[in-house]
């Protein structure tokens, strides 16, 4: 053993920001198997290589053994309860996903798929590493889920500056109220995300469970409210919060369940949380101005 604490090494490993994947293969016995990894990394273009590496504890070890293929699923924004499905024990994991009966369980809507032939495994500590060389591929332009430090985030592109401009006017541009609230905007939403994923919701659940405590029971109505906000709120979502018990779709109508107003009062407490934790250090009158200033903005960028 290395003469050091092995959580603070842990969280040391968790500050390198990582994607997301959901691995699938099937068994020697044709059972779907699948888990959530971030392991996932490229060897070589020539011959085109991947890893990943799996614990030796995973229930899902033999049935990796014995395939020969398995596929590697880049997860989207927008697939964090799928993420939360697969890093789960004894649920069924594909319940409801159109897989196919043969061949690699091929999961839709990911921002990159990797379908792989094993060509090497090794022991390496308390994990097996695999390496596959792929053999058909997919990508699409959705913005990739990324995971730190043990929560889920999401990335920003950084633009390029153009080779000639004028300093003055790149530290107006950083300092620039827009600039400001973009910074502030995308560090509380990872914040807000990363609660709600630990209580199980995607990223359209909150904006559907608020829809409806609003009133909105309308099916297309709940859709464009979730499509303002840049999220989708397609098929596979509804289905997923069918399936947790939280909402009721019928007839174009969505009826919000015991187990939904549960999920909403949990989601409150931790919008409260997040917001506790932002405000802790300001006092009580730097968070009125804030609320004024907000306010007074968001007025002026409807005129």
């Amino acid at each position: 053993m290395a003469g050091f604490d092995q959580r603070d090494f842990r969280s040391a490993l968790g500050r390198f920001a990582t994607g997301v994947t959901i691995i699938t293969a099937r068994g020697g016995d044709g059972r779907a198997v699948g888990v959530t990894a971030n392991s996932f990394n490229s060897v070589s273009l020539d011959p085109p290589l991947v890893l990943w590496s799996l614990d030796r504890k995973s229930g899902s070890l033999d049935a990796f053994e014995s395939a020969d293929e398995f596929a590697i699923h880049v997860l989207g924004l927008d697939q964090e309860h799928l993420s939360n499905r697969f890093a789960s024990r004894g649920a069924d994991k594909f319940e409801g996903l159109a897989i196919g009966d043969t061949g690699v369980p091929l999961l839709e809507g990911s921002a990159a798929r990797f379908h792989c032939r094993k060509v090497q495994r090794h022991d390496v500590g308390d994990h097996i590493l695999y390496i596959g060389e792929v053999i058909a591929f997919h990508a699409s332009d959705d913005a990739p889920l990324l995971y730190l430090q043990g929560r889920y985030g999401e990335a920003r592109r950084r633009e390029v500056a153009e080779l000639s401009y004028d300093l003055e006017a790149a530290r107006l541009g950083k300092g620039a109220i827009l600039n400001l609230l973009s910074d502030a905007y995308v560090r509380i939403i990872a914040r807000f995300h990363a609660e709600f994923g630990a209580l199980g919701l995607s990223q359209s659940a909150p904006v559907v469970l608020i829809a409806l405590s609003e009133g909105v029971i309308a099916l297309d109505e709940i859709t464009r409210a979730v499509e303002a906000r840049a999220y989708r709120f397609s098929a596979e979502e509804q289905q997923a919060m069918v399936r947790q018990g939280l909402i009721a779709i019928a007839d174009g109508r969505v009826t919000l369940l015991p187990e939904g107003k549960t999920a909403y009062a949990r989601m409150l407490a931790a919008m409260k949380r997040v917001e506790d934790h932002l405000i802790g250090g300001l006092t009580a009158g730097e968070v009125a101005e804030a609320r004024h200033f907000l306010a007074k903005l968001g007025n002026l960028a409807e005129d």
